[in-house]
């Protein structure tokens, strides 16, 4: 396919414009409903039937090899058909960071009182607003004294999985002052009961506890130093690398209490046990001496599907695969097909036989012999429980004086618990 025929089954893509309805004000309103969705259903069937002709003419492009120029005019001409696919770049989340803070001035304001007042910073450098906000703030150790309020916390908690890999898990929000999560631990079975088995039919009930949360949820705590000058300077503004900074730091430890923590009660796991570390998770060995990434072949990835249960393939399955394996694994081929495909446009996800990948830094990213490579499951099966709730305070650890340095301490509670070990497979290399 030549640019113009490339051009020509784009422009065929584009969905007719939607046709004028009459003034709502001369019709009956439910008239006028009915005008609008079958307008909407027209333009949905259209769209999807010019998106198969796309794809259709592409084909032949593709097979011949010619994806990079594809993937050039492609990413070419996109920008001015759709809006641009979110980006992953710190760039695009300081950006959206810095416009949800510019979008609320109230909650902008709040933080930059905050941080101005856990840095001691001097009365002349607080705005008037600032000044009134930061009279109401309680100190030292007092319940609430570093309370982030509701109206800021989204700022926080709608950025954090902007690179999180425990968001493609079970996330669930606990309520402000609940420590603990219920969860079904035995799940109840059903029955019919006809006319003629009535009575007759033994249900096994379910179960719904907290026994598998018994203990509070640990804290995920990080240390920012902030500088004074900075925040004193009023041509700067480190509001939103500030509040990427501690997301950043909590989503690090986050992410490998759900992934690589051994159950170790200490400051990297937090007592927490990952799915990689899980005993209880099946473990599918690559054969035949196949002891590094780039040796494997498309059986081994198909052997760990089969691994998970079967109801386990009926939910969104996926990979998480530590990064460094990328160049490894895509070097694999299943006769002239790659296992693993790059996504045709930016912000999609990259497919391994077939499933989505969620890149982790947080996986095993040790190549060799027996060697974790990749796991592979639903990731509602494994429970991320995060309390919409965080604490900003002033920590009197640091260097302090010496370097016109403050140290901020940002908290938050979570945990990472395992709900269904058989809902998940690990593909090893071979021993030898």
């Amino acid at each position: 396919m030549h640019t113009k025929e490339y051009y020509a089954a784009l422009r065929r893509t584009m969905p007719a414009p939607m046709k004028p309805h009459t003034n709502s004000a001369a019709v009956a309103e439910a008239e006028h409903q009915k005008q609008v969705l079958g307008a909407v259903g027209d333009l949905t069937v259209a769209t999807r039937r010019r998106d198969a002709e796309f794809r259709n003419a592409l084909a032949p492009l593709i097979e011949r090899g010619e994806h990079a120029r594809f993937i050039s005019s492609l990413n070419g001409i996109a920008p001015h058909l759709v809006p641009a696919a979110p980006s992953n770049s710190r760039a695009a989340a300081i950006t959206n960071i810095q416009t949800m803070l510019n979008e609320d001035p109230a909650a902008r304001e709040w933080l930059s009182a905050k941080l101005k007042h856990l840095t001691d910073c001097s009365p002349q450098f607080f705005t008037d607003g600032e000044s009134r906000i930061a009279r109401t703030f309680n100190t030292g150790s007092d319940p609430g004294a570093g309370t982030v309020p509701t109206n800021v916390t989204p700022i926080f908690f709608n950025n954090m999985p902007q690179y999180a890999a425990w968001a493609t898990l079970g996330v669930v929000p606990l309520d402000t002052g609940k420590t603990r999560l219920a969860q079904i631990s035995v799940e109840p079975y059903a029955a019919w009961i006809t006319p003629a088995n009535a009575g007759n039919s033994a249900l096994i009930p379910g179960s719904i506890t907290g026994g598998s949360m018994d203990t509070d949820c640990p804290t995920i705590a990080c240390l920012i130093e902030v500088s004074r000058p900075v925040l004193e300077d009023g041509k700067l503004t480190i509001l939103a690398v500030f509040i990427e900074a501690v997301l950043t730091s909590l989503n690090k430890h986050a992410d490998c209490a759900c992934y690589s923590a051994d159950g170790t009660d200490d400051a990297t796991d937090g007592g927490q046990t990952g799915i990689f570390a899980h005993a209880s998770v099946p473990v599918v060995t690559a054969s035949g001496g196949r002891t590094t990434a780039a040796s494997l072949v498309f059986q081994d990835f198909a052997d760990c599907l089969a691994a998970v249960s079967a109801s386990a393939l009926q939910r969104p399955c996926r990979w998480w695969i530590h990064p460094s394996f990328l160049s490894k694994l895509i070097t694999i081929k299943d006769g002239n097909e790659k296992v693993l495909r790059q996504p045709v446009v930016a912000g999609e996800d990259w497919l391994l036989a077939g499933f989505p990948v969620t890149w982790t830094a947080a996986a095993p990213g040790t190549d060799g012999a027996g060697q974790k490579i990749a796991a592979f499951g639903r990731g509602d099966a494994f429970t991320f429980a995060i309390a919409q709730h965080l604490d900003l305070r002033r920590s009197e650890n640091g260097r302090g004086f010496t370097s016109n340095l403050s140290l901020i301490r940002a908290t938050m509670r979570a945990q990472a618990k395992m709900r269904d070990p058989e809902s998940f497979a690990i593909l090893k290399t071979a021993a030898s």
